[in-house]
């Protein structure tokens, strides 16, 4: 049963030695009619905002205050303190967590969290909380951050340990969940069977950060009844903080939002399923030029750059003039390494390079940024090299994502399909990030295409 924290009360307060002049100020300034009097972080009394009024600006707040009355505990049902205001007639109640003030609670607070659906399992709220919470946030013109989380095969797991130990496998996760999050900005829900979503006034890299907590905090999870790990998947949009909105329809930006980090989600789940130990096992390439000895720093803004670059709209490579025709069958597999990449991100309308060599020859591709992700233009620029050595084959480059294992190695995975002799096939590289984040990129989707070589070859 949801209980009194679920109404996330603000404790506004003055003290005993306060003016009344003080507590008319925040008595309008939040709108309130009843303030606790609160000394040592103990309530002991409370005004109201009409015998307030009535007293002049200089009077001590302990010479006209009220006996604090009943308390309700922070952790009573919230049915329970509906049932006494209705005995007892009331118009508010001081809540408290072990003689510390939490707030004040009314008639009017109760009704509007009951109106709600909730769950009666995980003692969440369902999505309709955390559309009335994002449109309101929206509309103060505050960013807001949609962490969608995403049970790993749940169905299965139900299936193997039974629905009892699934149920207490959503109410770990929902437990950890609220322990890790910060109530004060962010907004916890069960969007549906097996799926949370989270609604956060943190900014982008805030939130990768709790998404980080987030995944630590699973690994260390364990349900009873099951000898299996949990694991789940977290997509992240939004809270890029941009100009103030005007003329928006924020109900339609708040599902856009929670619409693309859902799709986030699943492409987190794709990236895993195509991890280095999943692609075909290939001869390595000569070793590529040293670049950089150091691992190179992903900023905030390389990482915003990656999540537009993983934006699911196919995005067609830039068709280049063949070196030569294409053959009626099929070519021989072709050898390829990455000689150079050129890629500007402060400039976004630069042109992007790569240089690839293939038989001891280097052929270059580009890819006009024209405002687009530099990361996507470098996967765009890589496969248009390619179609100048192979003209046989088309590439269609649809996504490049980041994602992290949990022992901290960061990959980027680049998707997409090819076009050959007519047919439609999908393609997938994968590259440790370490040396240069534009290289892997590009070297990411040369495996993706000497992936399909080698598994056509295979059939």
């Amino acid at each position: 049963m949801q209980s009194l924290d679920a109404l996330n009360l603000m404790p506004v307060w003055v003290n005993p030695e306060h003016l009344a002049a003080t507590a008319k100020i925040i008595l309008a300034g939040h709108r309130m009619k009843v303030l606790g009097v609160v000394d040592n972080h103990e309530l002991v009394g409370i005004i109201t905002a009409a015998r307030t009024e009535a007293e002049p600006d200089s009077a001590l707040v302990a010479d006209f205050m009220d006996d604090k009355g009943e308390t309700v505990e922070a952790s009573q049902p919230l049915r329970k303190i509906a049932e006494l205001f209705y005995e007892q007639d009331l118009d508010f109640l001081p809540v408290v967590d072990r003689e510390r003030f939490r707030g004040i609670v009314t008639p009017n607070m109760l009704l509007k969290e009951m109106a709600r659906s909730w769950d009666p399992l995980t003692e969440l709220s369902w999505s309709d909380s955390l559309r009335e919470w994002g449109v309101d946030n929206l509309k103060e013109g505050r960013e807001i951050t949609i962490l969608f989380i995403d049970l790993d095969d749940f169905g299965n797991y139900n299936k193997k340990y039974g629905h009892i130990v699934g149920d207490r496998v959503l109410q770990s996760v929902a437990n950890l969940i609220k322990q890790t999050i910060d109530p004060k900005r962010d907004l916890l829900v069960r969007y549906a069977g097996d799926e949370f979503a989270i609604g956060s006034l943190r900014d982008q890299p805030g939130a990768m950060v709790l998404a980080k907590r987030l995944e630590d905090g699973m690994a260390e999870l364990t349900v009873e009844g099951s000898d299996e790990p949990v694991s789940f998947s977290i997509g992240v949009q939004g809270g890029k903080r941009t100009l103030e909105r005007e003329n928006v329809h924020y109900a339609a930006t708040l599902d856009n939002l929670i619409n693309l980090a859902s799709r986030d989600t699943q492409r987190t789940k794709e990236a895993r399923r195509m991890s280095p130990s999943a692609l075909v096992e290939l001869p390595k390439p000569p070793a590529p030029p040293v670049i950089e000895e150091e691992e190179e720093e992903i900023t905030p803004e390389t990482q915003a750059d990656i999540a537009e670059a993983a934006t699911p709209e196919p995005v067609e490579a830039v068709p280049a003039k063949p070196a030569k025709k294409a053959k009626p069958e099929r070519a021989a597999p072709t050898a390829m390494r990455v000689t150079e990449v050129v890629a500007d991100a402060a400039d976004a309308n630069s042109v992007t390079q790569v240089g690839i060599e293939v038989n001891g020859q280097t052929v270059t591709g580009v890819c006009p940024r024209k405002g687009g992700s530099v990361v996507k233009s470098v996967a765009l620029a890589t496969a248009n090299a390619i179609a100048q050595v192979r003209p046989d084959v088309k590439l269609e480059i649809r996504e490049v994502n980041l994602t992290e294992s949990e022992t901290g190695v960061r990959f980027i995975s680049v998707i997409g399909t090819s076009d050959i002799d007519g047919e439609s096939h999908p393609i997938g590289g994968v590259g440790t990030v370490g040396r240069n984040l534009y290289l892997t990129v590009a070297e990411a989707t040369v495996q993706a295409f000497t992936n399909l070589e080698a598994i056509r070859d295979g059939q």
